[in-house]
């Protein structure tokens, strides 16, 4: 049996469209849920990303050829802001923080496809992503060495989900 040329290529777009109709559903929520959804993403990648790269860089830096001094660095970051063990508390915060951008990401899925406990969990997702450098690395630390961008992008996730809620609430 002779094969026809496919000039479209379409065996890739019908996979992309399975996974995608798998994922997200077959029908799209209203524009405002919409909306949010697509800022907690940017918000997931954002955190997800940083958070990953640092902890590999920090976990196995310390490897490369040019990275002398690696734990005496760290020693004096900790030293300067009163952290007695730097190492387990940054490796426990980068872990927290990639375990709860997971579970941001999970609950972004949910309310995408209309599940109400999705609020719940991208909600309580973003607000530990918010504090747990609080928790765990102090308030002179994040003072010095935290963005803002990182609170304010998590304020932004908590209250445009929380209005979604709300909103959904008030409509059923």
């Amino acid at each position: 049996m002779e094969t026809k040329f496919n000039p479209y290529n379409t065996t890739g777009t019908v996979l992309f469209s399975r996974m995608r109709k798998f994922f997200l559903g077959k029908q799209t929520p209203d524009l405002f849920t919409r909306i949010s959804c697509n800022i907690a993403l940017i918000y997931f990648f954002y955190i997800f990303l940083w958070a990953l790269t640092i902890f590999i860089a920090f976990n196995f830096g310390q490897n490369l050829p040019k990275a002398k001094n690696w734990n005496q660095l760290f020693l004096a970051i900790g030293t300067k802001y009163g952290i007695s063990d730097i190492r387990f508390s940054f490796t426990l915060y980068l872990a927290t923080l990639i375990a709860f951008s997971l579970f941001l990401f999970a609950g972004t899925l949910m309310v995408w496809r209309k599940k109400i406990n999705g609020y719940l969990l991208v909600i309580s997702s973003s607000l530990v992503c918010a504090i747990v450098s609080f928790l765990l690395l102090g308030i002179d630390y994040v003072k010095n060495e935290s963005s803002w961008f990182e609170f304010t992008f998590a304020g932004v996730v908590i209250v445009l989900f929380t209005i979604d809620y709300f909103l959904k609430k008030r409509l059923v």
